[in-house]
């Protein structure tokens, strides 16, 4: 059993191939079959049976995926784009050729009368008219001439007023363009420049925090000082000396914690 499905990758610009992709009911066992859907000169492209050659650039197993194969394809039809067959794009411009020639006879052979009712020997062909003497002017005095004539002006005159209408507004998009870009640029320079007032605040608010806790540490550090050189004193005269001395070796311990405490917090600022 096998199912048929459609679909179109890109080549190059709007260019689009139509793709046949013919799934089996061992899909995904079984490896899809696609074909391009006219015959186009590609390297990977089957001459003959028009099936894309993508063993070549994609190796299919139990575990691709369709898309991802496709999506291949589109990749190389876009880095190689296929060429038209050559026969195909000549009968392609002789069908559009004929397609305007019949159009241009259809034009010719229909009756003036058909086109401006009320004319004079109405029956006349339109390939005639330029053959005969008078028809042009007989032509000019209809009234349906005029009024298509009238109307060919009016529609003219709307569009000139539509394409000097466009013109002003695309001026006016311009300019609110460059307003914008200039708003742009000046917001981006603000917004650089309030970084770095920012960035500069911070530093002088750690900075100063710093050298607060600095002072502190400093005005402990000299009150530890001042009591070592007191109980120096006191033990140098004896007296209370070991409730001095106990104490005196605990400010002691707590002045060069602090010593050290203040050593590494200077080194981190």
């Amino acid at each position: 059993m096998q199912s048929n499905n459609n679909c179109k990758v890109s080549s190059q610009g709007s260019n689009k191939i139509p793709l046949k992709i013919e799934l089996s009911n061992q899909f995904p066992k079984q490896k899809p079959v696609i074909h391009v859907k006219r015959k186009l000169s590609h390297k990977y492209i089957d001459s003959n049976s028009w099936e894309v050659i993508y063993a070549s650039f994609y190796q299919w197993n139990e575990n691709s995926r369709l898309v991802d194969l496709v999506n291949k394809i589109q990749q190389e039809f876009i880095n190689h784009m296929p060429a038209q067959d050559p026969l195909l794009l000549e009968i392609e411009n002789l069908k559009s050729k004929v397609n305007e020639d019949q159009q241009a006879l259809a034009l010719q052979q229909t009756q003036l009368n058909n086109m401006f009712p009320g004319l004079q020997n109405g029956s006349v062909k339109a390939e005639d008219l330029l053959k005969k003497d008078g028809y042009h002017e007989e032509v000019q005095k209809l009234e349906s001439y005029k009024k298509l004539q009238g109307f060919i002006l009016e529609l003219g005159q709307k569009l000139e007023f539509l394409s000097n209408q466009l013109d002003n507004q695309a001026q006016a998009i311009n300019s609110k363009k460059q307003l914008l870009q200039q708003q742009d640029e000046q917001f981006e320079a603000q917004k650089s420049l309030h970084l770095k007032l920012h960035k500069d605040s911070q530093l002088l608010q750690e900075r100063f925090s710093s050298n607060t806790i600095l002072s502190v540490l400093d005005q402990e550090i000299q009150r530890l000082e001042e009591i070592t050189m007191n109980q120096e004193e006191i033990e140098a005269e004896g007296t209370q000396f070991q409730d001095f001395l106990k104490e005196y070796h605990q400010n002691k311990k707590d002045f060069y914690k602090l010593q050290i405490k203040r050593a590494k917090y200077t080194q981190n600022v």
